[in-house]
């Protein structure tokens, strides 16, 4: 019985192995051409950042209940030159910076609490759980 095994392994072997290896050879230059092929910018913007602390609060500040907190929340709006957009790599790719959507996003949904909701405030609102989700933070809080 062992020997029946060997030999019709050794007979699969002769004929689907050279295909399998060529298979083979052929994921594996795909995989390594796609990683290249995304690998022409980094990831997050390259900027190195100071680390602050910052202890959260209840505030008077930025209301949801009128539009005379409009002030307060159209501070948050004022984004660098390009808008939130950068290029980077060899090619000049626009990406867009994630903080700047989540902030457009925020104002948003402030304004879809005021003046009710729209198919963009959908948009944030599913864009934002997801940046949550993705960037989560596990600091303990004090209830």
């Amino acid at each position: 019985m062992f020997h029946s095994l060997t030999r019709r392994f050794s007979e699969i072997l002769r004929v689907f192995g050279s295909s399998a290896l060529a298979i083979i050879i052929l994921l594996n230059t795909l995989t390594t051409l796609r990683l290249q092929s995304i690998s022409d910018h980094p990831t997050e913007l390259p900027l190195r950042l100071d680390t602050v602390s910052l202890t959260f609060n209840s505030s008077e500040h930025y209301g949801t209940s009128d539009i005379h907190t409009w002030p307060e929340w159209s501070l948050l709006d004022h984004f660098p030159h390009g808008h939130g957009f950068v290029q980077l790599g060899p090619n000049g790719r626009i990406f867009g910076v994630s903080m700047f959507h989540q902030i457009h996003c925020l104002q948003i949904i402030w304004s879809a609490l005021i003046n009710g909701p729209n198919g963009h405030s959908g948009h944030c609102l599913n864009f934002l759980r997801q940046a949550i989700l993705c960037n989560s933070d596990i600091t303990l809080a004090t209830s």
